[in-house]
C-alpha cells in the first residue's frame, strides 16, 4: 500500500523588518533622562508586591511570605523597599532585657519587656547605679554619726556580756567555785580560802566534802552553759542590730541613688518590681559594697560555681537584648548568614577553673530578637544549608516564642555550667526569598512548609511590552543612573536598551525584569563612554549615546 505523503505546513514568511523590533527614538519627548521625574515604583512586579503586602498584612498563624523569583530581577531590593515602606506605619517593637531572678537568687534568668526606649534607660541607670553605691555607701559607713552609733551599739553588747559574766562569777563563788578565762574556753575550779584547791588538796578531804563540791561544781557549769547561750543570744541581737543599723544608714543613700530611676519606671509595673527587688538586695548584701575584702575567697572557690566566676554586682546589671529606641516604626532585617545562632541567638561561655561558665549579661541576640515586632528577609538558599537554622526557624514559628538554647552543647568536651533564660514572645514575619526550583523542593519534601508559608508572591522575569510599560522602563534606566552616579542617556541610547531588553526576554512584545544585567550594562556603557571620548581626545561626554551601548554590547560577545 502506497504511503501517504503528510501535508507540509506553509508558515508565513516574515519580512526583514519583522525578524527584530526595533524602538523609534523619536518617542522619547527628551534631551536625556536627566530630565526625566520619578520612576514608576516597583517596575513589573504589581502582583508580586500586593502578595508581600497582603502577607505581610495577615494576622492568621502561617501567612509568612516566600518570594519565588530568579536571580537579577530585583526580588530581594524589592522586597525590602516594600517591607520598609510597610514599617515605616507600624507601631515601634517593645525593648527586650534579660534581669537577674531575685526572687530565686540567680535561678532562669527573666526576661523583662519594656516600651521601646525604657530598656535602654534602665540599663544605663542600673550601670550608673552600682557606679555610685561603690562611692557613697563605704563613705556612708565612715560618717561621724555612723561611727559613733556603732561604738555605742559595741559598747553595750560589751556591757552586757560583762554584767551577765558577773552573775556568772558572783553565783560560782557563792557555790565556792571560781571561773577563769583561757585559750580553750572557760575553767571551773574550787575555792578554798581565797585560793584554788588544787588536786592533790582535793584528794585529802573527806569523800561526803567531795561529793558536795562535784554537785556544786555541776550546778556551776549548769550556769556556765546557760551563760555561754545568753553571750551567743546577745551575739546575734548584736549582730541584727549592727545589720539594722547599716541598713538603716544605707537604705537613704539607696533610695536617695534609685529616685529618678524608680520615677522613670513608674508606670512599668514589671520594672518596678525589678528595682523594689534590687533595692531589697543591695540592703541585704551590704558588706559586698565595703572596701574590706578578702579576695582569697574567689580563688579558693572549687570549678563549677559559675556565678563566682563574676563579680557580685554583676547580678544588677540589665541585658539589653533588643534595643529598639531608635527605630521609627517596624524593624526590617535582612539576614545575610543564617546560621542557628545568628537567627536564634546564643549564650557566650567563659573558662573558669577549667568549667565553661556563662551569665545572663552574656545572652546575645539573634536575627529573630532583632526583627520581633517587624519582618525578616532571608535568602532560602542560604537558611536550607544550615539544617539546624531551618528547624530552629520552624519551631520558633510554630509555638510563637524564642528559647535560647545551644543545639551543640551535647558535642562540647568541657564540663558546662548551663543557664535557662525566659523563652521571648514572637510576633514576626519571616520572609524567605528563593527560586521556583527551592521553593517547589520545599513544598514537596517538606510538610511543614506548607503551614507556615502560605503566601507566594513571585517575581516575573519579562513584563509586556506597550507605551506604558516602556516609558515605566525609561523612568528605571533614568533613575539608576541618577542613583548610581552614571551619565545620563540620550533618547537614541535608551531606544537600544529596550531593543537589548525585548532580545532577552525572547519576544519582541515583552521587556525583560532581570535588572540585574541591566544595571551591568548601564555600568559598562558609563565606561564606553567615557573611555570613547578620551580615546578620540574629546571633552567629557554629558550624556551616553547608542554607539556606547553598542560598543559596550559588542564588547561583552568580543569577552564571551
Amino acid at each position: 500500500m502506497p504511503q501517504r505523503r503528510r501535508k507540509r505546513t506553509e508558515h508565513p514568511r516574515l519580512k526583514v523588518d519583522e525578524v527584530r523590533w526595533t524602538c523609534d527614538p523619536g518617542r522619547f519627548d527628551f534631551e536625556t533622562t536627566e530630565s526625566l521625574g520619578s520612576p514608576e515604583p516597583f517596575l513589573g512586579q504589581k502582583r508580586a508586591l500586593r502578595a508581600l503586602q497582603f502577607g505581610a498584612e495577615a494576622r492568621n498563624p502561617g501567612f509568612n511570605v516566600f518570594v519565588v523569583g530568579q536571580h537579577g530581577t530585583g526580588r530581594t531590593s524589592m522586597t525590602l523597599q516594600h517591607l520598609k515602606r510597610i514599617a515605616t506605619g507600624r507601631p515601634v517593637p517593645d525593648d527586650y532585657c534579660y534581669i537577674h531572678d531575685f526572687d530565686n537568687d540567680g535561678g532562669a534568668p527573666r526576661a523583662l519587656r519594656l516600651p521601646a526606649g525604657l530598656g535602654r534607660r534602665l540599663r544605663n541607670g542600673m550601670r550608673d547605679l552600682v557606679k555610685e553605691l561603690d562611692q557613697s555607701l563605704p563613705r556612708a559607713f565612715e560618717e561621724e554619726d555612723y561611727e559613733r552609733d556603732r561604738m555605742a551599739l559595741k559598747m553595750t553588747v560589751e556591757q552586757r556580756q560583762a554584767d551577765v559574766f558577773d552573775d556568772l562569777r558572783q553565783a560560782a563563788e557563792d557555790k565556792g567555785f571560781a571561773i577563769a578565762r583561757t585559750q580553750q574556753g572557760f575553767a571551773v575550779a574550787p575555792v578554798g580560802e581565797g585560793t584554788v584547791i588544787g588536786p592533790a588538796q582535793l584528794a585529802d578531804l573527806s569523800e561526803e566534802v567531795q561529793e558536795q563540791l562535784k554537785a556544786a561544781e555541776k550546778e556551776v557549769r549548769d550556769l556556765l552553759r546557760q551563760t555561754l547561750r545568753k553571750f551567743r543570744d546577745i551575739e546575734k541581737e548584736s549582730i541584727q542590730q549592727l545589720e539594722d543599723l547599716e541598713r538603716e544608714s544605707a537604705e537613704s543613700v539607696v533610695s536617695h541613688a534609685m529616685y529618678g530611676l524608680m520615677q522613670s519606671m513608674r508606670e512599668q509595673p514589671d520594672a518596678k518590681a525589678y528595682l523594689e527587688a534590687a533595692k531589697t538586695d543591695i540592703l541585704a548584701n551590704l558588706d559586698e559594697f565595703k572596701p574590706a575584702h578578702d579576695d582569697g575567697e574567689m580563688a579558693m572557690m572549687g570549678p563549677g560555681q559559675g556565678a563566682d566566676a563574676f563579680p557580685f554586682t554583676h547580678r544588677y546589671k540589665v541585658n539589653l537584648l533588643v534595643d529598639n529606641g531608635s527605630l521609627e516604626g517596624a524593624p526590617v532585617i535582612r539576614e545575610d548568614f543564617p546560621t542557628y545562632r545568628n537567627m536564634l541567638g546564643r549564650i557566650n561561655h567563659e573558662t573558669h577553673f577549667g568549667s565553661l561558665v556563662t551569665h545572663f549579661s552574656m545572652i546575645r541576640p539573634g536575627s529573630l530578637h532583632l526583627a520581633n515586632g517587624g519582618f525578616l528577609v532571608v535568602d532560602a538558599e542560604d537558611l536550607l544549608r544550615n539544617a539546624q537554622a531551618w528547624d530552629g526557624l520552624k519551631r520558633a514559628l510554630r509555638v510563637k516564642q524564642l528559647k535560647l538554647e545551644d543545639p551543640y552543647e551535647q558535642l562540647k568536651l568541657q564540663s558546662i555550667v548551663p543557664i535557662e533564660p525566659d523563652p521571648i514572645p514572637l510576633d514576626v514575619k519571616v520572609v524567605l526569598i528563593g527560586t521556583p526550583l527551592v521553593f517547589h523542593l520545599l513544598h514537596n519534601n517538606d510538610p511543614d512548609f506548607p503551614e507556615l508559608y502560605k503566601v507566594t508572591a513571585e517575581f516575573r522575569q519579562s513584563m509586556g511590552r506597550s507605551v506604558r510599560s516602556i516609558d515605566a522602563f525609561a523612568g528605571f534606566c533614568a533613575a539608576r543612573c541618577q542613583e548610581l552616579d552614571l551619565l545620563p542617556l540620550t533618547p537614541a541610547a535608551l531606544a537600544r536598551l529596550c531593543e537589548h531588553s525585548a532580545r532577552s526576554a525572547g519576544q519582541q512584545d515583552r521587556l525583560d525584569l532581570r535588572f540585574r544585567d541591566l544595571i551591568d550594562l548601564l555600568h559598562e556603557t558609563d565606561f564606553w563612554a567615557r573611555q570613547t571620548c578620551k580615546e578620540r581626545d574629546l571633552p567629557a561626554p554629558c550624556a551616553a549615546d547608542a554607539e556606547h551601548v553598542e560598543i559596550a554590547l559588542e564588547q561583552r560577545i568580543d569577552r564571551g
